[in-house]
């Protein structure tokens, strides 16, 4: 039993039919984890705000993400789900709030899907490219290859964090697959030093700072070292010291937690992407940088 409007009203899903067209159903965010966690379980977005969604190697159910984080699907698509998928989708079944994403309903309703990435794609996407400008730059790799990089890949998505332990998580594992992963001497040799006591952050700063400025490189930086930090928090850090870190991500805590999430997402693929972008072609003043500004949304 589902519930359809605000009236508090519930229906088996199995009554829908063709005539109750334009019905949306809301769902908690937990419901994607739920789904994740099945064997050959996939997900893979299309826009910003929508994608597609399957326990098992089937076909996938397209769903969009509202302003409040609450994640909306056609009813009549989770109606004609396999019973025991449908369990999973009432299950977290919730009073219908914050509207339907917007995205979601151009895409279905208007047939003119948003022109926009999620940051689930474009941190994949920003690691790619600066991987590839360092290597044609200075025929070295900056990553390491490592074997848990699709694993974490698949775990880096805003519906981590339906706790504060689940966007810390998400922040710990986005370090994993990037800050973690640079080579220390890649950087070093890049910048010409024979050797180096600083980080791998300081570096990758002390490099972007020689192809702009100094001021620019650390506020370009600046969310990669909140990341960073955050990554310790529960062990190591105070609250306040937690509140700077996301103060330095750019992340608005009044924000739903997906929403936090998705903006972490978001701040680190930028950070690398522009970095990248920077590392291949100088930008020769501010404006420009505030022109090419961000990997989009």
């Amino acid at each position: 039993m589902v519930q359809l409007d605000g009236g508090g009203g519930r229906v088996d899903l199995k009554t829908l039919n063709y005539e109750e067209v334009g019905k949306y159903l809301w769902f908690k965010p937990e419901v994607i984890n739920d789904l994740l966690s099945r064997r050959g379980a996939t997900i893979t977005w299309y826009t910003h705000d929508t994608g597609g969604v399957s326990p098992s190697p089937d076909w996938l159910l397209h769903f969009g993400v509202n302003k409040l984080g609450l994640v909306n699907a056609y009813a009549y698509d989770v109606a004609h789900r396999p019973l025991w998928e449908r369990r999973i989708w009432g299950a977290h079944n919730c009073r219908p709030d914050g509207g339907v994403s917007s995205e979601l309903m151009e895409a279905q309703m208007a047939c003119e899907p948003a022109a926009t990435k999620s940051p689930e794609f474009l941190i994949h996407h920003a690691l790619g490219w600066i991987g590839q400008v360092f290597q044609e730059k200075f025929d070295i790799a900056l990553f390491r290859d490592h074997h848990e990089v699709e694993e974490l890949s698949s775990r880096i998505h805003r519906f981590r964090a339906t706790d504060e332990s689940g966007l810390r998580s998400l922040a710990k594992d986005l370090v994993k697959i990037s800050i973690e992963r640079i080579n220390k001497k890649s950087l070093i040799e890049a910048l010409g030093e024979g050797k180096s006591d600083q980080g791998t952050l300081k570096l990758l700063q002390r490099l972007l700072a020689k192809y702009t400025d100094e001021d620019y490189a650390y506020r370009r930086m600046s969310p990669l070292f909140g990341a960073y930090d955050l990554r310790g928090a529960d062990a190591h850090l105070s609250s306040s010291d937690v509140n700077d870190c996301y103060n330095r991500l750019g992340v608005d805590r009044s924000a739903p937690l997906t929403k936090q999430a998705e903006q972490l997402i978001q701040k680190v693929a930028d950070a690398f992407g522009i970095t990248g972008s920077e590392l291949r072609t100088y930008v020769p003043d501010e404006q420009s940088r505030m022109d090419g500004d961000g990997l989009g949304r």
